[in-house]
């Protein structure tokens, strides 16, 4: 039962009951028949979220699959682990255990996308839109006319060859060994971008 509906149960049972200690003038409560009505309603569950559960889960109330929504092959598992860049499994029983996994994950988004949203405006973000002031043309202007005062690596000059140790013109040398173990020294250069020459 929802904490609300708790609360407004026990609050129409104290006014209903002349619950001493109130505080302000009464105000008309529900009537007994509506009180009752509630009462009855609230009684039983209309819905569980543990219908939201796999039909795999061992507390789920969800009619078993005859068949997924979305096969998921071995192929299919890993093909979906490389593109995210995830370790593939070690052995069989891992596996099998992904795939479990994978399809119930599906099985919920199923039940999400099952959600009637007619007339619900989509979130653009998960945060509160209402406080946040909007970006205007003038703040844009004006945070760039700052960039521009400050130069294109901030307040500060910055010289990247005066920190090199050998320098060649407006590149850096880089001395180091060419090859594994060929043992010959032979001197580098790279631009201050970073590319060899």
């Amino acid at each position: 039962m929802r904490r609300s509906a708790v609360r407004l149960l026990s609050r129409s049972q104290l006014h209903l009951e002349g619950a001493k200690g109130a505080k302000g003038p009464r105000r008309p409560g529900p009537s007994k028949e509506s009180l009752a009505a509630v009462q009855a309603m609230l009684a039983k569950p209309t819905w569980s979220i543990t219908s939201l559960l796999p039909p795999s889960h061992p507390r789920s109330t969800a009619a078993p699959l005859s068949s997924p929504d979305v096969e998921i092959t071995p192929a299919k598992l890993e093909h979906l682990l490389r593109l995210s860049a995830l370790p593939m499994p070690k052995d069989k029983d891992e596996e099998a255990r992904l795939i479990r996994d994978l399809i119930d994950q599906l099985y919920f988004v199923g039940k999400v996308r099952e959600v009637d949203v007619t007339g619900v405006e989509p979130l653009v973000a998960i945060r509160d839109e209402n406080s946040e002031k909007a970006v205007t043309l003038e703040d844009i202007e004006e945070a760039e006319k700052k960039l521009k005062e400050m130069g294109p690596m901030g307040d500060e000059e910055w010289d990247p060859l005066r920190e090199a140790k050998g320098t060649v013109g407006r590149y850096f040398v880089v001395e180091g060994e060419m090859g594994e173990g060929s043992g010959e020294e032979e001197t580098k250069t790279t631009d201050d971008e970073g590319y060899k020459q």
